[in-house]
């Protein structure tokens, strides 16, 4: 439109606003003729323009050209920085004194069950073996009581008693005892036959080299006492009190039988030694080494007194140790392991095998377990003690007074006890992890964490987040007194530098004196107790044109200039007050259901405001930094970041209504890819399936060259009037969208506002 035809728009305008409506319509047929284009430019002023806001000048923005903002609180000393962390410290503090004692306590409790499933585990295994060695006993003096009621015996026995004169003779050798105890065992057997005066009356034959004892010479010991008086013992090795009559051994196992007559009466005693008794014990007792996986798991069996009757596990590892040291071993226990029936299990108070040297055996105390043993007691010990190697080990006994014997079970303490440890490193490994992550996440987060963790800015409650912006973040708020609800900008902490605080302030300051109803409207500005800048507007319960566009696709061309209007309107007052947006996008127009007016726009963020107007300007808006979003950025803006021609603005609109109509975002364009008479960014729109008046639209509105776009947001208004004739689109049409796709619209606006506060908390 021409200087001179906007003038006689103007002049007419004067003429009719204020007659009344009819009157107007019909006088402006008659002073604008057959110009139809003044006719609309006339009709546009009538509708949104009074005599006052057409004629009158628009007044200068009050713009401060220094910040009323006290900054001092940004620039802290090294102190004041550690009060401002001291929050963390607390936390941390707090953290570890919380976690500390808990880790103690579970510590604590792991290792008291840990001991006690160990002792029950050690005592279970202890009483097994008690009772599979009284099996032992019992089924060997079932099986022997047998070969002892033979009838060869029972006759050498009686002709004894009618030989009485004959008492001198010595003890005579019976073949065929022996032939029967080998045929019921199945094995070499010695034994030995006395009568009821204790008189030796036969034996298995004396090996060459034995020393003989006269057959009819009274022998007693504890154990045959025992047998003549009708009880059935069987002594394992070294267990019998005085050395027997040869061919018996006093290594072997013994087995004391009392020899009964018809009336039941004992006639004398068979004593039986064999090598059937031997390895069933054998097999018996080394059967219990493998109950553990442990190479160091040793189980064994001592006397009354304290000395060693079955094979122990570490007997070779013993005698490669007394190869080692050759003879200044003539006193330890390694020593002894090669006559391992005298050997009393004692404590060397040093580990053998770590090559310290210890005392002579003499000086060495009985190990606690079998020091309990030979105080006829059973128990346990978890809490460590030194075995017959020196190692430190858990160990349970078990002492069996019938056959006056002890088992041990003993475990490496590190072995029975590693699980304990294992937990301990895990505990100590997890706290370490809380403690570093917490520190680190809190010392790198903190300016953050007081944006996040704000609960409120003046009289305002924060409720809940609603985005992020390039400046800061927008909450959702309630003001305390009137209930109202409300949207709060904060100024990032980290962003809290002087030129940001400054632009953040003139942002506030030039969008609060902006009136017209699709400009958000700005309540309060300040800073709150923790130092956190803050703006206080309108809330808009609805979503921005890309969240309509997600949600709809395309939209259709009259709703999409319906929109667009609206936008244009905001923009034409910000445009007369001398300031530019610089920054329209999808995510800066709001669309809702406002006051009964569907469709209604809000345009937002005017946190790239631009003064262009002589005497708005200042200094601190200068910069060569480019801020904006790239797709909708005008290209000249890309190599002069500071400029501020309203057409930018032009050309951002542009972009918007193409990806309103596509629903594809403007192509990127770049300085660097223009050429001479080329419109780079017009010439890769997909206009195709636009019509042709949207076509001619957008060229004009996205050229390369500023000069060619519309010179106002008035002359687009005016293409864009003209457009809506051709597509046209009713409050009716708005208001029936909203009926059927509303509800659902804010239910997926809902939904995005879950994600956003999701992804913020991560």
């Amino acid at each position: 439109m021409s200087e001179n035809l906007h003038q006689r728009a103007k002049e007419i305008f004067s003429k009719l606003v204020e007659l009344p409506r009819e009157v107007a319509a019909k006088e402006l047929n008659e002073l604008c003729g057959a110009d139809s284009e003044l006719k609309r430019e006339v009709a546009s002023l009538l509708d949104f323009h009074t005599a006052r806001s057409l004629m009158a000048a628009p007044p200068k923005p009050k713009i401060r050209h220094r910040s009323t903002l006290n900054t001092t609180r940004l620039h802290k000393n090294w102190y004041q920085k550690a009060i401002a962390y001291f929050p963390t410290g607390s936390q941390l503090l707090l953290l570890l004194a919380i976690i500390l004692p808990l880790a103690w306590w579970l510590s604590a409790v792991i290792a008291h069950h840990n001991k006690v499933l160990v002792a029950q585990q050690l005592e279970v295994l202890a009483s097994q073996h008690a009772e599979e060695l009284k099996r032992w006993h019992t089924d060997w003096q079932r099986q022997l009581q047998r070969l002892v009621e033979s009838e060869v015996i029972a006759n050498l026995l009686a002709s004894a008693e009618t030989d009485r004169p004959n008492s001198g003779k010595d003890p005579q050798s019976s073949p065929e005892i022996q032939r029967a105890l080998e045929k019921a065992l199945d094995a070499p057997a010695a034994f030995c036959l006395w009568d009821k005066e204790m008189r030796m009356l036969a034996r298995s034959q004396i090996a060459t080299g034995m020393k003989d004892i006269p057959g009819w010479t009274p022998f007693r010991c504890a154990d045959l006492m025992k047998a003549a008086g009708g009880e059935m013992i069987v002594r394992m090795p070294a267990t019998s009190q005085r050395v027997l009559p040869p061919p018996l051994s006093n290594h072997d196992a013994t087995a004391f039988c009392p020899v009964r007559g018809v009336d039941g009466n004992v006639i004398g005693t068979f004593v039986l030694q064999s090598s059937a008794i031997d390895s069933t014990y054998n097999k018996l007792t080394s059967a219990w080494k493998s109950q553990f996986d442990s190479k160091d798991y040793d189980a064994y069996i001592v006397n009354g007194t304290g000395h060693l009757i079955s094979e122990l596990r570490f007997s070779d590892r013993l005698n490669k140790l007394i190869d080692s040291i050759g003879n200044r071993a003539q006193d330890t226990a390694a020593k002894m392991v090669s006559t391992r029936h005298d050997l009393l299990i004692r404590d060397p108070g040093v580990d053998l095998f770590s090559g310290r040297a210890a005392t002579a055996h003499a000086s060495w105390p009985l190990t606690v377990a079998v020091q309990a043993i030979a105080d006829s007691r059973s128990g346990s010990n978890v809490d460590g003690y030194r075995n017959y190697v020196g190692q430190n080990v858990a160990g349970s006994w078990v002492y069996l007074p019938d056959q006056q014997l002890g088992i041990v079970l003993e475990l490496p303490y590190n072995e029975a006890f590693q699980f304990e440890g294992n937990v301990n490193w895990l505990l100590a490994a997890l706290m370490g992890a809380v403690v570093v992550s917490t520190l680190i996440g809190a010392m790198s987060s903190w300016p953050k964490r007081r944006v996040k963790d704000i609960q409120s800015v003046g009289p305002y409650k924060i409720q809940e987040l609603l985005g992020e912006g390039g400046m800061g973040k927008v909450y959702l708020a309630e003001h305390s007194l009137l209930c109202r609800p409300t949207a709060i900008k904060i100024l990032s902490g980290e962003k809290s530098d002087l030129s940001v605080l400054m632009r953040f302030e003139r942002e506030v300051q030039l969008a609060s004196q902006l009136t017209h109803p699709n400009t958000i409207s700005i309540y309060d500005f300040g800073r709150n107790e923790s130092g956190l800048f803050y703006y206080a507007m309108e809330y808009i319960d609805g979503g921005h044109l890309g969240q309509l566009v997600e949600f709809d696709g395309p939209l259709p061309a009259g709703r999409c200039i319906y929109q667009i209007r609206q936008l244009c309107f905001a923009l034409r007052e910000a445009h007369l007050a001398g300031v530019v947006h610089r920054d329209i996008k999808p995510q800066n127009v709001m669309l809702c259901d406002r006051g009964g007016e569907p469709d209604f726009i809000k345009l937002v963020d005017y946190g790239l405001v631009k003064a262009f107007a002589p005497g708005v300007s200042d200094s601190t808006s200068q910069t060569n930094i480019i801020i904006g979003t790239p797709r909708f950025m005008a290209p000249e803006r890309l190599q002069s970041p500071w400029l501020a021609d309203p057409r930018v603005d032009i050309y951002s609109i542009g972009g918007l209504i193409y990806y309103m109509l596509t629903a594809e975002l403007p192509p990127l364009v770049t300085p660097t890819e223009a050429s001479e008479h080329v419109q780079v960014g017009v010439e890769t729109l997909c206009l195709d399936n636009l019509s042709k008046p949207f076509s001619k639209l957008l060229e004009q509105c996205m050229s390369y060259n500023s000069s060619e776009r519309p010179s106002s947001i008035a002359s687009l208004l005016i293409e864009l009037d003209r457009l809506a004739v051709e597509y046209p689109w009713t409050r009716e049409d708005s208001e029936r969208w909203w009926k059927q796709r509303g509800a659902k619209f804010k239910q997926f606006l809902a939904t995005k506002r879950k994600q956003v506060n999701g992804s913020m908390r991560v």
